[in-house]
């Protein structure tokens, strides 16, 4: 992470196992001893953090294919419903002229 251009790195002691973050510049020369006990330092590898920015990075921005199709027979079923309903109940208008 860089604060003002200087990085944060991460040591661990061999010795007591505590852990230290340190700003220097990247032309430091690494730490090698620990503040607290003076035991050796091992510099660790952070995950580096990352934020995503713009539209594509949700799972509702983009449906899948599968979805989609999914999607659409469903559509499909409810046409066919809707058009065996009116079928079956029949157009008002159509059943007076029947029975006259």
């Amino acid at each position: 992470m860089l604060l003002g251009g200087v990085p944060i790195y991460e040591y661990e002691c061999g010795r007591c196992g505590r852990r230290f973050e340190y700003m220097q510049k990247m032309s430091d020369p690494p730490k090698s001893k620990c503040e607290a006990c003076g035991g050796k330092l091992t510099r660790l590898i952070s995950p580096a953090g990352f934020q995503l920015k713009g539209t594509g990075w949700y799972k509702t921005d983009y449906a899948q294919k599968s979805e989609r199709k999914k999607d659409d027979k469903e559509k499909e079923r409810e046409k066919e419903k809707t058009t065996e309903t009116s079928k079956a109940v029949g157009n008002p208008k159509e059943a007076k002229e029947k029975k006259e």
